[in-house]
């Protein structure tokens, strides 16, 4: 009596399992054979696809042997350039030509070439004029009306002549010159009937028994079917593969016909499917039914205990066995209190980097008392005297990158910074870092009143000297100065990013303090901008660029910049070169690259950088001069130029009397000259006109008005008022500041 709810219970688990199990059986067999239809699907795509690139690969050779001929026999180029219809020896080489192309290619029935310069068809079947041939109708509907045409033609019906039968074939145009025309055209006709040729050796179509196969062309017509339209039509599986050629555009369409039984069949495995579903449905419905009705006494128990566990732990409910149940809720705590534990440990390290950040760019204020609150829970070192900010960047970059692997890069900044952590501790000194970016690492030095900063330096320096010697890198450390107050770090923090960003003008693979370069200011940034304007100006004129140039590059040198102050005037560079090239004619701007800029700025070394612009200006320069010598009037005007220089001091010197002595109209010359040089007439002899002037009142005691009658000017007002337009002082100023230098 006890035990006859359990044989019922197992009896009908028994049953239901039986029943199941029976139905998933018969139901897997079935899945089976729907498999292997995928599988004979997939088998018909693959086959699609292996059969039309055979196709296609016939088309291509024939196309590229017509390509050929056309480009390299020259009396097809002879037939298209010439106009006359009577040569009888090139009409001659022509037929000869034309005849060994369809002996090498017998799958060819006819070609046709078309001249439009005269209308004029030469082919394999006849020449004539366009407006009597057969094949005219087709010939209009090719390029250049309609340049948006495939290269293969749909199906059509051919007719060589009026007492010759249509043939249907398929036809190929060619443009001549190649791609372009549009002197003519080359028309070859490939029957219909022998496109299976191509891919004979394929397969043997005739034994397809149970699958159809055809091609069609662009319309839909059928150049190739195993089976006729209707056939396919009604008997033909949706199970089809489909395949159009980017090539030809052309499809090809594989599938299996369909069968009485396979297709009865799929109706029967669909059917035992959804019996299989509604036999497993009622099955875990059952169960479902039954294992409740048995376990309602035991649920009764459970609800009592489980109403005081609810209040203690969420995750031991689900728990069937009323035995395990006080162990569940006991592990259940333990790893809650474990997966706590993990979180947290797995958090220090981003909160780390998020004080570090924080306290670096001084974001927050972090003073002793809130380094103390987060030493224990971030694992920070104890404060000591002085805190210093060091910056570490990996010289050359770019090439760094390019040079290694990604894990390379992570191996030797792996070995970069473990090194660094050994020198640090045999220094006792204490720090924090982090890689602010894949090229630079952040420090915070923490060290003891008896430290010294020249023994931080020390260290710093064998730590850069180690890594020079035993690292395929060379790294640059910029250091700031001492702060005794932790909240106060981020200013040294700057500090040493300030003495970085002079890495550039003073050489990589050194230290760079701050407190060497705390005084160093950039001169003003707008005091560089007319000297490159002005070496610009003479690069697009033709005239001495390097010389001011090598000025400029002296300065530089001299005074070295910052990074940023550099990076400027290399874009002001590269943007007055654009400025000047597009006052030029359309071209110019054009066929010279100027998107240099990006490039320099990767540089480290001022050396480089400037070498480098130099030889791009040179590159502009002579590119600059290949494009003037091809322009049509680069010889007169240059001769109106020259003539210029050397008659600028003349107050008649105008554009009027330059359009007569060299006739040329007055706004021709204008035009030209603008497009030529960049500059208009002028401005260009004013400049001239006002450089004179200034090295005469550099070099002499001349009076100004003298030296106003000197340069063409009739008053000394009007040359005073354009000289101060152009150099921004007076005469009698300018020539006091040059007494002054």
């Amino acid at each position: 009596m006890i035990k006859s709810s359990l044989y019922r219970m197992m009896l009908s688990y028994l049953l239901i399992f039986i029943s199941i199990t029976f139905f998933l059986i018969a139901l897997l067999v079935l899945n089976n054979i729907v498999m292997h239809k995928k599988e004979l699907t997939r088998t018909n795509h693959q086959f699609t696809l292996n059969v039309m690139n055979k196709l296609d690969d016939e088309l291509r050779k024939l196309d590229e042997s017509v390509v050929n001929d056309l480009m390299f026999n020259s009396v097809f180029g002879e037939f298209f350039r010439t106009g006359s219809n009577e040569n009888a020896l090139l009409n001659y080489k022509i037929s000869q030509a034309l005849n060994q192309l369809m002996k090498d290619h017998p799958s060819i029935y006819s070609i046709y070439l078309v001249r439009f310069s005269n209308d004029y068809i030469f082919g394999t079947d006849g020449m004539g004029q366009l407006s009597s041939y057969p094949d005219l109708p087709f010939i209009i509907k090719q390029w250049p009306h309609n340049p948006s045409l495939s290269r293969w033609s749909t199906k059509r019906c051919y007719t060589p002549s009026s007492q010759q039968a249509c043939q249907e074939v398929v036809s190929m145009t060619v443009k001549y010159p190649l791609g372009y025309g549009p002197k003519g055209l080359a028309i070859v006709n490939i029957p219909v009937h022998t496109l299976m040729n191509f891919i004979e050796d394929f397969n043997d179509f005739s034994a397809l028994k149970y699958s159809y196969f055809q091609i069609t062309d662009q319309n839909r017509q059928s150049l190739f079917a195993t089976a006729d339209s209707a056939t396919i039509s009604a008997k033909a599986s949706r199970q089809s593969s489909v395949y159009t050629s980017p090539y030809s555009g052309w499809t090809m369409e594989n599938g299996d016909i369909k069968r009485g039984w396979l297709n009865s069949l799929s109706t029967v495995n669909q059917a035992w499917a959804y019996a299989a579903l509604g036999v497993t449905m009622a099955g875990v419905w059952l169960i479902l039914f039954l294992t409740r009705r048995t376990y309602r006494p035991i649920q009764q128990i459970l609800l009592r205990i489980r109403s005081f566990a609810v209040s203690r732990s969420t995750s031991v409910l689900g728990e069937s066995n009323e035995f395990r149940f006080i162990e569940s809720v006991i592990e259940s705590v333990v790893e809650q209190s474990d997966d706590y534990k993990k979180r947290v440990e797995e958090s220090i390290p981003e909160k780390r980097r998020l004080f570090f950040y924080e306290l670096m760019e001084g974001t927050r204020p972090i003073t002793a008392d809130a380094w103390e609150k987060a030493r224990e829970q971030l694992k920070l070192p104890s404060l000591h005297g002085r805190q210093t900010a060091v910056i570490v960047e990996i010289d050359g970059f770019a090439s760094f990158e390019e040079q290694f692997s990604d894990t390379d890069q992570k191996l030797l900044i792996f070995s970069l910074t473990n090194v660094w952590k050994e020198m640090s501790s045999e220094a006792d000194l204490a720090f924090l870092h982090e890689w602010i970016s894949p090229s630079k690492l952040s420090i915070l030095l923490m060290h003891a009143k008896r430290i010294r900063h020249t023994d931080v330096i020390e260290m710093l320096e064998r730590f850069r000297s180690w890594t020079e010697m035993h690292l395929p890198f060379t790294i640059t450390v910029a250091v700031g100065d001492d702060i005794e107050d932790i909240a106060s770090v981020h200013e040294s923090n700057k500090e040493a990013l300030k003495a970085l960003e002079y890495k550039m003008a003073d050489g990589a693979n050194r230290i760079l303090l701050f407190s060497e370069i705390s005084d160093r200011r950039d001169k003003d940034l707008y005091q560089y901008l007319h000297t490159i304007r002005s070496i610009i100006q003479q690069l697009v004129m033709h005239e001495d660029w390097e010389s001011p140039f090598a000025s400029f590059d002296r300065e530089i040198r001299s005074t070295r910049p910052s990074r940023e102050t550099i990076i400027q005037l290399v874009r002001f560079f590269q943007f007055q070169l654009q400025r000047s090239l597009d006052e030029l004619a359309d071209n110019y701007s054009d066929n010279i690259d100027l998107s240099f800029a990006d490039d320099l700025a990767k540089l480290d070394s001022l050396d480089k950088l400037l070498d480098m612009v130099k030889k791009h200006l040179s590159a502009i320069r002579q590119q600059l001069e290949m494009i003037r010598r091809e322009r049509k009037n680069f010889g007169l005007l240059h001769t109106i130029r020259l003539h210029i220089d050397e008659h600028f001091k003349d107050p008649d010197l105008s554009l009027d009397y330059l359009a007569d002595r060299f006739e040329i109209g007055v706004k021709n010359l204008s035009k030209l000259f603008k497009e030529e040089f960049g500059e208009n007439f002028i401005d260009y002899v004013t400049r001239l006109r006002i450089q004179h002037a200034m090295e005469l009142l550099a070099a002499t005691s001349l009076p100004v008005q003298e030296i106003a009658t000197t340069v063409a000017y009739s008053s000394s007002v009007t040359f005073g008022r354009v000289f101060k337009r152009l150099t921004g002082t007076t005469p009698s100023a300018f020539r006091e500041s040059r007494l002054t230098d």
